[in-house]
């Protein structure tokens, strides 16, 4: 959180006020340095720009969960599918950036827990790999 000053005038008062508010900005720096093995494509880039990442995600007995809050784009894989590691699954769309989900590892995909278009919360489980 960052502490902000701003001055408001009401009915010809001016009022002196802080207010803590969350620095996005540190917030995206703090993705793209999560997501990025390599520092130039750290740095921060104009939200107007999309970029395509590629991350894995936290696999509990085969579940493949969302790293962050974002909307499912595109699914790559319906249920029966054998998988490779590194095989893209599914793309997130999160604060512009689109985000490629991998499998950390090989399988059968068992269950497709979303559909495209679907808003997702971080750590929501998204496949199931046998």
């Amino acid at each position: 959180m960052v502490k902000k000053r701003f001055r408001v005038t009401i009915e010809d008062k001016v009022y002196e006020v802080e207010v803590e508010v969350e620095d996005i900005l540190e917030k995206v720096q703090e993705l793209r340095n999560l997501f990025s093995n390599d520092a130039s494509r750290s740095m921060i880039i104009p939200k107007e720009t999309r970029v395509q990442e590629s991350i894995s995600t936290i696999v509990h007995k085969g579940e493949i969960t969302a790293p962050i809050t974002g909307r499912v784009i595109s699914i790559r894989v319906k249920e029966g599918d054998k998988v490779n590691k590194g095989n893209v699954l599914l793309v997130l769309e999160s604060m512009k950036t689109q985000i490629e989900i991998k499998s950390p590892l090989e399988g059968i995909v068992k269950r497709v827990l979303v559909k495209e278009g679907e808003s997702v919360k971080q750590h929501q489980r998204l496949i199931i790999i046998e």
